[in-house]
């Protein structure tokens, strides 16, 4: 019985739609989604770059810039929507909208099975593993590296000329590579196919014929590939505790990939166990014919290869590049029952069947995920839902004075000093401003409050202060600036040392005439901060450079204030202040 052409269209099109109904409920999941950890540290980097130099960072092959491609999707979005979280998502959802389609016209094409495509492709679509890709944009770099390099694989199967291949994967290698160095394995991966698919299509044809053309193919490829491992390779860190620290061996690779294959089977089972059901799937392809399928495993195994050695920084989202050789494996499964099906049933009732099926299909999948998924988004929600009114609270701000420090007394979760920066330049997109982590007083009777406590932030800070004192409590930003001013020294828990203390060359000096020098001991070459009263005003921080003998000399300008300096403490770096009571009078 032949199939009509309605139900032909049909086919075509349903698959389509009930994939594009899986990725809408995927997102639906991640509404909440706002900026992660990484974002934070990425926007920073991007605020001191011009459109122009980043471009420049895009398009030259010796750049050291990390990442420049997905840096300069973040200067794009941030100029053009600043820190609303939603376009930033709208993006990285398209995008991943679009690496679907890829992955869906590549199945088509290589496994010849538009069911077997659509299973792969909603596989692709909602998968709990790397659900980090539908809540942080810092995933860009994932997103637009599998995008070129599937591209690039596409154009590998379906240009026939030479040289239009040769141009087009050339180009899509180079600037997937710009995106992250995960895409470095695509000539490898391109003739693996060659080799494993291809050669196979092709017997009539000479094999150094053949391979003489797939060099040809791959010659540039594989010159930017070394190029780019010879820039890079300085990044891969001997310190055993550093996150880009490599292990070299069999034992860490079978440990890695025994670690992935568990984050995406969602199961703890010993690698020994998937070793021998690949071995298995691969006899059975190679006896029956299936050479996809050994391709497809052989995609997981080679993608995975920058990252795997890697012992101290493995992510489930990592699997967003490989999973093709997932999807591609579950694709040729869906042809070999659907070939097995059509000897006993006709073509119109297996395809109308198909039809009914893929809807069920789809949803179970999504609910299977999203049950799979639900730590890790909660995780991703409470993350949201801390971040989100700190940042707020840190744009309300009154504009502190130049060269201000924000001193905080606590933070939302998982930030460090660092972080910590990175999200206050951002919010307040100001360079000039520093940040120091100290820890609250131990108690508000300590430090001469009134009994109503603080005051939200709105209330209390006036432009122009230099130092501003800040507490993240039940996520609100609150303003101890003025409990600070009371007793400096209970908040930043200044400590007597015996081998470091301020000493002044003078006690008195004359505004306009006079200079003194500040020596500090033990240290040398150091940046120091040193925080100060005049009079009864309130405490502000001032920075300086010491020289070789701990020394740092300071001309008495005429419009100086006039008053006693107290010098109540120092820091050199850490959370640390340590005690002082030098003081110098202005006249």
């Amino acid at each position: 019985m032949t199939v009509t052409r309605p139900l032909y269209t049909f086919s075509r099109f349903w698959p389509l739609v009930c994939v594009a109904a899986l990725l809408g409920y995927t997102f639906r999941l991640f509404h909440f989604a706002y900026f992660s950890l990484d974002d934070f540290n990425n926007l920073f980097l991007i605020q001191n770059l011009k459109g122009g130099e980043l471009l420049r960072h895009v398009l030259d092959p010796g750049s050291a810039l990390f990442r420049p491609l997905g840096l300069a999707a973040y200067w794009l979005v941030f100029h053009a929507a600043d820190l609303d979280p939603a376009p930033y998502h709208a993006v990285a959802w398209s995008l991943h909208t679009i690496n679907v389609a890829l992955l869906y016209i590549i199945l088509r094409d290589v496994v010849k099975s538009h069911a077997g495509a659509a299973v792969g492709a909603m596989l692709f679509a909602c998968q709990a593993s790397f659900s980090e890709i539908f809540f942080s944009f810092g995933t860009i770099f994932e997103l637009l590296s599998t995008l070129l390099f599937f591209s690039a694989l596409l154009a590998y199967l379906r240009l026939r000329s030479r040289a239009w291949q040769t141009l087009n994967i050339s180009l899509l290698f180079f600037f997937a590579m710009k995106a992250k160095e995960m895409a470095i394995t695509l000539p490898l991966v391109l003739m693996t196919y060659d080799v494993i698919v291809t050669r196979r299509e092709h017997r009539g044809v000479g094999f150094r014929h053949w391979g003489l053309r797939t060099l040809v193919v791959m010659s540039i490829p594989i010159l930017l590939a070394c190029w780019f491992v010879a820039m890079k390779g300085h990044e891969i860190s001997v310190d055993r505790t550093n996150p880009y620290y490599m292990e070299l061996s069999l034992r860490t690779a079978i440990d890695g990939y025994g670690w992935y294959a568990n984050r995406l089977s969602n199961l703890n089972t010993h690698w020994s166990v998937y070793v021998a059901t690949i071995t298995v799937a691969i006899l059975v392809a190679v006896r029956t014919g299936q050479r996809q399928v050994v391709f497809f495993l052989a995609y997981i195994a080679l993608t995975f290869l920058p990252v795997i050695f890697l012992v101290n920084h493995r992510f489930p989202f990592y699997w967003y590049l490989p999973f093709l050789g997932v999807a591609g494996v579950a694709a040729s499964l869906v042809k070999i029952v659907n070939d097995c099906l059509s000897r006993v049933v006709t073509y119109r009732w297996l395809t109308t069947a198909g039809l009914i099926v893929l809807p069920f299909v789809s949803r179970e999948l999504y609910f299977q995920q999203k049950a799979h998924g639900t730590v890790a988004r909660v995780a991703f929600q409470t993350a949201a839902d801390d971040f989100r009114p700190f940042i707020s609270g840190l744009r309300a701000l009154s504009t502190p004075g130049p060269n201000s420090t924000l001193f905080f007394t606590s933070m939302p979760l998982h930030f460090d000093e660092t972080r910590l920066l990175s999200a206050v330049h951002v919010a307040l997109q100001r360079k000039d401003v520093s940040v120091l982590l100290v820890s609250p007083p131990p108690a508000q009777d300590d430090v001469g409050v009134e009994p109503e406590g603080p005051h939200p932030i709105k209330d209390v800070l006036r432009p122009g202060d230099n130092v501003v004192v800040l507490r993240y409590e039940k996520r609100r930003l609150f303003d101890d600036t003025r409990r600070f001013a009371s007793n400096p020294q209970a908040f930043l828990h200044c400590s007597i040392s015996t081998l470091h203390s301020i000493r002044l060359s003078e006690t008195d000096v004359v505004a306009g005439r006079d200079a003194y020098t500040l020596f500090v001991s033990g240290i040398q070459h150091v940046h120091a901060r040193f925080l100060y009263k005049l009079n009864n005003e309130p405490a502000r921080i001032f920075s300086a450079q010491l020289d070789g003998d701990g020394r740092a000399t300071f001309t008495v300008a005429a419009d100086t204030p006039k008053g006693i300096y107290r010098f109540l403490g120092f820091n050199i770096g850490g959370a640390e202040w340590i005690r002082s009571d030098a003081a110098i009078t202005v006249h």
